[in-house]
């Protein structure tokens, strides 16, 4: 990309959602403005400043973005569309404006055969209509590289330019997901498997904008350690799109399993260890003053996720109980799970604690007064306090390892 003399290179964020806030825009603005603040710093990009301007986000000599930025920004909650660009001075004349959109012709041509330009007008009073200006500059970019193709539906390149009341912008879009930046909605805690549900489900919830927090049971030494490294090796991946304030945690629940093999009806155990644990993970998250509950159940998926027992487990815990999955089958957890990059860790085989309970014929359609009567005539609350005191706690630094 190629500059000219008074343009200064940028990079372009888009929010959505947060435009339809109406009075707690500005609130919403803050959290998306500092969440990309960590983030530029967390993919090594070094930027003038960051500045909030006409309903996006600005930021100020900044280098382009690596493919590697790239994805990382494309995968962060509340970015709806970005790009690396340049600013001009909303003075600048016809011929610098052209100038500005030929020097993007070779990077356009490195990155596809096709393109667009797509133009948008805040400043009204600007003599051209969009349409005016996306055949004006659509035809200078043409002539610096007559090899690229113009192509309005699904071009390789769309070269978006925005005519505000104080710059003018030209930027390369990349898509975003969207959503609302993380914050933004409060926290919860998401109860973390080794496979691949849960990490899904928490970051679907990252991308509502809640700060998630991540606890992992495990029954050593029933079950082997690296069941928990994959755990944490999860949360530090998700924890990438999060802030400095997400934690991860562990809490072993081998006294429980021990005491459902031995005393509970066997069709029971799996429902009976789910409630324990929604009760478990409710008290961390009052600790932290979460206000929801995160899993990755999906209806029907597994006997202890048939409506039923999913009734009969929530019922255990007084929080909200999130689950972002229900309706999603295998086939599209496991396709989210490849384009976070979550799936490579939730392959591997590992101890499962919930599995060292499985029966050959689960309980199906399990009643909230049956289960109850169980857990009294076993005595399993009484066990949850000990169990509680085995929690591991730590916060996930800025590079989504723990301190």
């Amino acid at each position: 990309m190629q500059l000219v003399q008074r343009a200064t290179p940028v990079i372009v964020f888009h929010y959505d959602e947060i435009g339809l806030k109406g009075g707690n825009r500005p609130r919403y603005e803050h959290i998306f403005l500092n969440r990309l603040r960590e983030q530029l710093q967390r993919c090594g990009v070094t930027v003038e400043k960051l500045v909030l301007r006409e309903s996006r986000v600005v930021a100020i000599g900044a280098a382009p973005l690596s493919e590697a930025a790239k994805g990382r920004l494309a995968r962060t909650p509340g970015v709806a569309s970005f790009g690396s660009g340049v600013l001009l001075p909303r003075d600048a004349s016809e011929q610098e404006i052209a100038s500005a959109a030929r020097g993007f012709a070779a990077l356009l041509q490195q990155r596809g055969s096709t393109f667009r330009i797509t133009a948008h007008r805040a400043d009204k009073y600007y003599p051209k209509t969009s349409p005016e200006i996306e055949r004006w500059l659509g035809e200078a970019v043409g002539q610096e590289a007559p090899s690229l193709r113009v192509q309005l539906r699904k071009p390789e390149n769309n070269l978006v330019v925005e005519v505000l009341h104080s710059s003018i912008l030209l930027w390369i879009r990349e898509d975003g997901v969207g959503g609302l930046p993380v914050g933004a909605s409060g926290d919860a805690v998401c109860l973390l498997s080794s496979g691949f549900d849960s990490p899904v489900a928490s970051y679907l919830m990252m991308k509502r904008g809640v700060r998630v927090h991540w606890l992992h049971f495990h029954a050593a030494p029933a079950t082997g350690e690296e069941a928990r490294e994959v755990a944490r090796a999860l949360a530090a991946h998700l924890a990438q799109w999060s802030d400095r304030k997400a934690r991860f945690a562990t809490m072993n629940v081998f006294l429980l399993t021990k005491l459902l093999i031995k005393q509970a009806q066997e069709k029971m155990r799996v429902v009976l260890l789910r409630r324990s644990m929604m009760r478990l993970a409710e008290r961390w998250a009052r600790q932290l003053r979460a206000e929801a509950l995160i899993t990755g159940e999906s209806v029907g998926q597994v006997a202890s996720q048939t409506l039923s027992n999913i009734a009969t487990i929530t019922a255990a815990t007084t929080l909200p109980v999130l689950r972002p999955l229900s309706g999603f089958n295998k086939n599209e957890i496991i396709r989210t799970a490849e384009w976070l990059g979550t799936a490579p860790l939730s392959s591997r085989k590992c101890d499962d604690t919930c599995a060292m309970l499985t029966p050959r014929h689960p309980a199906t359609k399990t009643q909230r007064e049956t289960i109850e009567r169980e857990e009294e005539r076993i005595g399993i609350r009484d066990r949850e306090a000990a169990v509680f005191q085995t929690l591991e706690e730590n916060n996930l630094n800025e590079e989504g390892e723990e301190d």
